[in-house]
């Protein structure tokens, strides 16, 4: 069986656990997004992995995703908000749906929380008080505790998500 998984990464979360998961498995081709001239029609299973703008994959991820029709595929993403977040559901369905769109069969997904980036960060504090995402005193512990990760629960997560996963090719 032959293995794709695409990331994309701007701080490092993503790409920790995407090289991660390829080491689990000698079938896995990994390739960071922009390295990528698209999709072959070669892999049986297509892994992407990105990280959340706006409720949805980072803008490279979601270009490379629209290459991808009819294929077998799982995905997972970081994003510092809690796995068991409205937010989190929100962004595992809307991708969900983007991959269905293009007649993908999606076998599988994960969430892994992260770090904010630095730039993000710094545009939230330049927000009026009392926009929602301010940093407030509640959001300023999340970020806190998001540094802590990817850790070793979200590795172990990360290999339950391929062994799953490859049961569910076969």
């Amino acid at each position: 069986m032959k293995i794709l998984l695409a990331y994309s990464s701007t701080t490092g979360n993503t790409e920790r656990i995407a090289k991660y998961i390829a080491g689990l498995d000698a079938a896995i081709d990994l390739v960071k997004i922009e390295e990528t001239l698209g999709v072959s029609e070669d892999y049986d299973l297509i892994i992407l992995g990105g990280w959340i703008d706006k409720g949805t994959f980072d803008k490279k991820t979601l270009k490379y995703m629209e290459g991808i029709k009819q294929k077998k595929v799982a995905f997972f993403y970081t994003l510092s908000a809690y796995a068991n977040s409205k937010h989190a559901y929100d962004c595992t369905h809307t991708i969900k749906a983007l991959l269905e769109k293009n007649e993908n069969e999606v076998l599988n997904f994960f969430h892994c929380q992260g770090p904010v980036s630095e730039g993000l960060k710094k545009m939230m504090y330049g927000f009026d008080k009392d926009h929602p995402h301010y940093p407030d005193p509640a959001r300023i512990r999340k970020w806190a505790l998001a540094e802590n990760h990817p850790n070793e629960e979200d590795f172990e997560v990360a290999k339950s998500f391929l062994n799953y996963t490859l049961r569910m090719v076969k």
